[in-house]
């Protein structure tokens, strides 16, 4: 990649689905706009081809800095062993408005993103494994359709206050389907009118 000095590139780490977990999610989506096209919502949903998992969200980096961050992804992912997951339920995020399916996040995925943030001097800040299905730009999640749910990882002192970090979907079902994650990638993100497009800038396999 030839770049000026200057130039800067937004970019995250991240997981991508399998064929599987991509079909479910597909339906997943599908369904949801049934189920919320009675709500006052407006929802701008994600085009599936840009479904992942935010492992590490880096923001605006140098772009002459995109090879040493993948030099540091692949050699943490060549200590680590792939895992495996499934997918869970579905809710909104009440501060951003996103609209995700959740995955069971097993040990070893909680490790490498912190050996991951290590490498790269990185705060991982608090996480949340999910895949963005769409964002609500308009209106708020009706009580009839979500059900509110303190965060896990918000606390005992936090859900005594009764600061509700999600909601999750009444009466959804979401299929558990299995899946092995085993490659994480550096993408690129740019943010263009009709929606944000991704680029791979590096694959990097688990052991």
């Amino acid at each position: 990649m030839t770049t000026s000095s200057t130039e800067t590139i937004r970019a995250f780490i991240a997981a991508r689905p399998n064929a599987a977990v991509q079909a479910e999610l597909v339906r997943v989506q599908r369904e949801l706009r049934k189920t919320l096209s009675s709500s006052s919502l407006r929802i701008k949903w994600t085009d599936p081809e840009t479904f992942h998992i935010t492992l590490l969200f880096l923001g605006d980096i140098p772009a002459a800095d995109a090879d040493s961050v993948f030099q540091a992804l692949e050699l943490t992912a060549s200590r680590h062993r792939c895992f495996s997951s499934c997918l869970r339920e579905v809710g909104v995020f009440k501060k951003s408005g996103a609209v995700w399916a959740g995955i069971a996040v097993p040990p070893e995925l909680i490790e490498f993103r912190k050996a991951l943030a290590s490498a790269l001097d990185f705060e991982p800040g608090r996480f949340h494994a999910h895949f963005t299905l769409g964002r609500i730009k308009a209106g708020r999640p009706d009580q009839d359709f979500f059900h509110s749910t303190s965060g896990r990882e918000a606390g005992a002192k936090r859900r005594q206050r009764n600061e509700v970090k999600w909601q999750t979907l009444e009466n959804f079902v979401v299929e558990p389907v299995p899946f092995d994650i085993s490659s994480i990638e550096l993408i690129r993100s740019e943010l263009l009118p009709d929606g944000a497009r991704h680029t791979v800038l590096g694959s990097a396999m688990l052991r």
